[in-house]
């Protein structure tokens, strides 16, 4: 270690003291981190895997975890994030800095350590609760978040009809399973079907087209559900499964069969698949307590004259047999 030859003369030259500028570590296979005595470090460090075009596409929201999925933002669980980890630091090494030349030492991950980063992981992508699907996550927004649909082939603003790229700055749950052509002819069956169930009531199906447009959104800012009245083969259920098509079966609720009419007792099947972000906030917390998974009802009534009790009943779920 004592000389070198010079790159150029080929003259052998004395090698220079070590200093930060020759602290240049071999190669492994996961990389050199900060030690695992700096979480915070190696958090920041894991955290460049999960970036794209300098945007985070890993976040920390409402109690879990949330991870961008090229057109929209979906949960991850707990327990793969930490099996992503464990598997990054299996192989990592860090410098221990002594008096002497700088020591390559295993990171040798455990269960204490990937909690610490975990734990580093989400303070620094911590997203406030109070955002709220869509939303744009940086200063840079081109159009209003509440105006986009998210495309299988990019991001369609309603508005001018122009199609953006997919990006993670954009902060939406939803996603339509389809892409966006301009060129698409006109669905004439469909407007078949709706001239057919009302002939004589056009405004009837600008609101279906309205409602339509609102559920493609991805917005929930309204808090407005449609109720479809009708009689048995009036179609309800064809209006149900267009939807359900459009914007995905995996964001849609379970729905009972034809056969069988939604009853209470669907409830908690239906609950059980509503998006994470409902589920996560205050009134999912409160309507997932009121159900267990057996699907027998805890329902609560009120009566003018003696206040609010509870009653129980129980029903069988046509949507969870």
């Amino acid at each position: 270690m004592g000389k070198i030859e010079d790159d150029f003369t080929g003259a052998p030259t004395k090698m220079a003291p070590h200093g930060p500028e020759d602290l240049q570590p071999p190669k492994s296979r996961g990389g050199i981190l900060p030690a695992p005595g700096v979480p915070m470090g190696v958090a920041r460090k894991l955290l460049n895997d999960y970036e794209q075009d300098g945007s985070a596409t890993l976040q920390f929201w409402r109690g879990g975890w949330v991870r961008w999925r090229k057109s929209h933002w979906a949960e991850i669980e707990d327990s793969e994030l930490r099996s992503s980890i464990h598997k990054r630091l299996e192989h990592a090494e860090f410098l221990r800095i002594t008096s002497g030349a700088p020591e390559v030492r295993a990171w040798a991950p455990n269960k204490s350590k990937v909690a610490d980063v975990i734990d580093a992981m989400r303070g620094i992508t911590h997203l406030p609760e109070s955002v709220d699907s869509p939303a744009w996550l940086n200063a840079h927004r081109p159009v209003p978040a509440g105006e986009m649909v998210a495309c299988r082939n990019g991001l369609l603003h309603v508005g001018t009809r122009e199609l953006l790229e997919h990006t993670p700055s954009y902060f939406n749950l939803v996603s339509v399973p389809f892409d966006y052509d301009r060129n698409s002819p006109e669905p004439k069956k469909w407007l078949e079907f709706l001239a057919q169930l009302w002939p004589d009531d056009p405004d009837s199906i600008k609101a279906l087209q309205e409602f339509f447009g609102y559920v493609l959104s991805g917005r929930t800012d309204l808090q407005k559900i449609m109720l479809l009245v009708g009689p048995t083969r009036s179609g309800k259920s064809t209006i149900a499964d267009l939807l359900a098509g459009l914007i995905g079966q995996g964001n849609a609720a379970a729905r009972p069969s034809r056969h069988s009419p939604p009853t209470l007792a669907c409830l908690p099947c239906s609950v059980s698949r509503w998006p994470w972000s409902l589920k996560r906030g205050s009134a999912g917390r409160k309507l997932t307590r009121l159900w267990d998974g057996s699907c027998r009802s805890r329902v609560r009534t009120h009566s003018r004259s003696t206040g609010s009790t509870w009653g129980r009943g129980q029903g069988s779920c046509p949507a969870g047999s």
